[in-house]
């Protein structure tokens, strides 16, 4: 009796081999894993920060086609890149707001041109700090229904015209671009 009990209990044990397979199949499911993360972090990554870089960005419109030869969209304006998007929570409570924005300014006319890239850029990358805390402190002041609307993402786009025209002293804006505005 003994002995089959102890001939019942090595019979239940797994042998080597299956757990030797066991082991590889968590192996490669680990590996599997880490390779689909990967992937979709070089994915996100490569979608969303793409153009994100030091230089000011430039478009021309020289035709009367909307798209430049590249397939970007052409634009009357330069284009100021403020770098990093802005979050922040709006005037209702629990309510935030996620926006990317870029500002026109100057001319793509030749003549031009060298001025708006050495003054007006270079103003506005020497304030851009205050301007993202002025930028900051309006997107905080609207309410979540003002942010949702077509009406009230003019009239911000007109105020922020408006106020970052207040202080610059070497040259205007034009307008404000969204990138994206997400309200939370």
């Amino acid at each position: 009796m003994a002995a089959e009990v102890a001939a019942e209990s090595v019979s239940s044990r797994p042998t080597l081999s299956r757990r030797l397979s066991v082991f590889l199949t968590s192996i490669v499911a680990i590996i599997s894993l880490l390779i689909i993360a990967s992937v979709g972090i070089y994915r996100f990554t490569s979608t969303f920060m793409a153009g994100r870089n030091d230089e000011v960005v430039r478009s021309e419109n020289r035709s009367s086609s909307p798209l430049n030869p590249d397939g970007s969209l052409a634009l009357p304006h330069l284009i100021y890149d403020l770098k990093d998007d802005f979050r922040t929570n709006l005037a209702d409570e629990g309510r935030l707001v996620m926006v990317k924005l870029f500002l026109a300014y100057g001319t793509t006319e030749p003549q031009y041109r060298r001025y708006f890239e050495e003054v007006v850029a270079s103003e506005i990358g020497s304030r851009e700090t205050e301007i993202r805390d002025m930028i900051t402190t309006i997107l905080s002041s609207k309410t979540a229904t003002e942010m949702e609307s077509y009406q009230g993402r003019i009239e911000l786009k007109k105020e922020l015209v408006s106020r970052i025209n207040s202080i610059l002293s070497n040259g205007k804006i034009e307008d404000v671009y969204y990138g994206y505005l997400v309200v939370l």
